[in-house]
Order: C-alpha cells, then structure tokens, then sequence
C-alpha cells in the first residue's frame, strides 16, 4: 500500500488479480427548501417538524437576513407573505418551486400555489356553533374597506340566517380600527348598547377575541351570559391566557402542513397543481368558558356586574353533564324556552341559581321517564 493511499479505503480486486480502489456507493442528495416565514407565525414550528419527517433540509431566511442563496443550492421554498415579494419573485424566476401557506387568496395564487382555511366552512361552523346554544342574535366586528374578512362574514351571516339568526355588524375604519384603542372600544360599547343580548360575537382571531373578552368584562358585561365570544385559530398561548377562557375554531393547522408538504413534493418531480389554491375545512370548535352557555333571552333577569356567573353557571354546567350523560342524544333545543319561563319567574339573582336547578332536574326527570314529580320554587 502505497503512502499516500488511506489505510481504511476499501480494495476491490478483479479476477486478474488486479486490485482497484472501490468506490463508495453515492448518496441521493435530499432537497432542501427555504423557509420565507414570519417569525410570529404559530404554524412554524410544524412546518419545520413536517420538513425534517420528509427527509429534506431547510433553510430559514431569517438566518440570512432574508437573503435568497444561488439557486443550485435549493430546490423549493415555502412561504407565507406576500407572494409579490422581491425574494419569491428572484425563486420564481430562478424556475423553483414555492408554496404559500396563507389565510386569504391573492391574485399571485396562479404562480404562487396556496393552502390556506375554508372561511365558507369557518363562518359555517361559528353560526351552528351559537344556533346549538339557543342564542338568537350574533355579531361580527368588520373593517372598512373588508380586505380579506368579507368572505367569512357573508358565510357567517348566510348561515347565521338559515338558522334564524339576526347577524349584526360593526364596521369600522381600518386606519382608526389598528391605531387607537379608545376609538376602537368607544365603537365597541356603543354597538352594544344597540344590540338584543344574550349576542354571540364572532371574531376574526384569537388575539383579536382576547381584546373583546377584555372590553367587554371591563364594561361589566356577564360573559358569556350576556355576551359569547368565540375565535379563530385556537392558539394555546392566547385562549388560556383570558378570563374566561376562549373557545376558538381550530383551523386544522396540521392537516394545512401536510398539504403543503405533499403540493411542494409533487411540484419538485415536476407536477403543477390543478388548481391554484388548497382549501382546508377546520376541524371543529374547541368549546370553552367564553362560550359555554344556553342562552337566556329573558335578560331582565341576570344583572348587569356578572356575579350571576359564579355560581348558577357551576350548577348549569354540572346539570348539563348529567343530562348528556344520562341522555347523550339529547338535543338542547328544548331546553332554551324552560330556562327563560322559569327564570323569567324569579328577577332577583339570589334566586337564579335555584331556578336553573329546578328547570334541569325538570328536563331530567322527563327525559329519562321518571314519574313525574310536581316542583314548586319558594
């Protein structure tokens, strides 16, 4: 062996006797992608999570300063931004692949393919969401001009309707609606004051949802008795993070990564999509307190600073439990007109608690076929 030669390179010798050095087998070159994401974004670390389980490589731009590498050195991007960004269009030119995980169509989705929710179905599911619990009004704060959130409200309103639902709407002007908070609560409050209670208010975000939860139980609204606040998106870090704690949409946030994942695979081997934007239904409603409740529509009858919450709301959700344990089939529909007669009986809050007990044990009593049993509130 000569000396130049290593001491742990494989030989291989032919018939001859002629001895070669072997050559190590080559290994596939995995893909590696750039990732062109906001840093605040909740769906990040999925992405990330996704990437690594396909066995490809990724590369954040925020480590670049946003500064796209020469193009051999990359194979696809995912982006969420503006797809007529100078970075995506240098990709688009370079002929790389890219998809956008967004939350509203852009004109750019032809080029740019998109997964993002199916706001038709978002708005769907808030309506029957607030139509199970017996409310007969609801409302959903706008912008002017809309930009992206008209299609989801015209979804909520349609469906709000079919249901027999009045659906109210705030619009506010978007420079004064993000730049000072006064004006956005002043719009708020007096909104209300004009609205039927018990509302359910459907909001654009999570984050946006905490801010009503706040303007609302600062003004000495019982929440949710009075108003119900549901939102989008299911963030961990904001629903748990209020008093009380918000039910939200979960948009499905898994099932979008996975898409992408599988459209920007299929566009690597060459494949365009048929289509240029990926709709994804949301997975359902994840109920918490800011939501959990039968709407009363006898209002008279709870006070206004919320201490009506405390303890009826403990016994209402206790009775429910029961009633779906006994009965899983139920349907709350019967329960909504027994609640208002019977509260509508007592005006004072000391007894609400008593009349909520005596209209649960009522409904029990005949859904289960007991013998029937007079009961008389003192």
């Amino acid at each position: 062996m000569s000396m130049g030669q290593s001491s742990n390179q494989k030989i291989r010798i032919h018939a001859d006797g002629h001895m070669v050095a072997a050559q190590s087998p080559r290994r596939r070159k995995l893909p590696v992608v750039l990732l062109l994401l906001p840093q605040n974004l909740p769906i990040n670390r999925q992405i990330i999570a996704a990437v690594a389980r396909k066995k490809w490589h990724s590369l954040d731009l925020a480590f670049r300063r946003r500064r796209v590498p020469e193009s051999h050195l990359y194979q696809g991007a995912f982006i969420a931004g503006n797809p007529r960004d100078r970075n995506v269009i240098k990709m688009l030119r370079a002929g790389k692949s890219i998809v956008r995980l967004g939350y509203f169509p852009n004109v750019m989705d032809t080029f740019v393919p998109a997964v993002m929710p199916d706001w038709d179905a978002v708005g769907r599911l808030a309506a029957q969401h607030f139509a199970e619990r017996d409310f007969k009004n609801v409302g959903f704060i706008g912008r002017e001009p809309w930009q992206h959130f008209q299609q989801l409200f015209c979804s909520f309103q349609e469906h709000a309707y079919h249901a027999g639902l009045a659906c109210h709407l705030l619009s506010a002007k978007q420079k004064k609606f993000h730049d000072n908070y006064d004006y956005i609560k002043s719009q708020i409050l007096a909104w209300l004051e004009t609205l039927p209670l018990p509302i359910g208010i459907l909001a654009f975000s999570d984050r946006w949802a905490a801010e009503l939860v706040y303007i609302c139980s600062e003004a000495g609204y019982a929440l949710p008795e009075q108003v119900a606040i549901l939102g989008i998106g299911n963030d961990p870090e904001i629903v748990n993070a209020c008093v009380p704690n918000l039910s939200s949409i979960d948009l499905d946030d898994a099932r979008m990564v996975e898409t992408s994942i599988d459209l920007l695979a299929r566009m690597m081997r060459g494949t365009h999509p048929m289509q240029p934007t990926t709709r994804i239904p949301p997975k359902g409603v994840v109920v918490r307190t800011s939501t959990e409740i039968l709407a009363v529509q006898d209002q008279a009858a709870l006070p206004r600073c919320g201490t009506f919450g405390s303890t009826s709301i403990w016994i209402f959700r206790l009775m429910k439990w029961l009633i779906r344990w006994v009965c899983p089939a139920t349907s709350w529909s019967g329960y909504s007109e027994s609640i208002s007669i019977v509260v509508s009986m007592r005006r004072s809050s000391a007894n609400a608690s008593r009349c909520f007990v005596i209209c649960y044990a009522v409904q029990t009593i005949r859904l289960v076929n007991l013998p029937s049993i007079a009961v008389f509130a003192h």
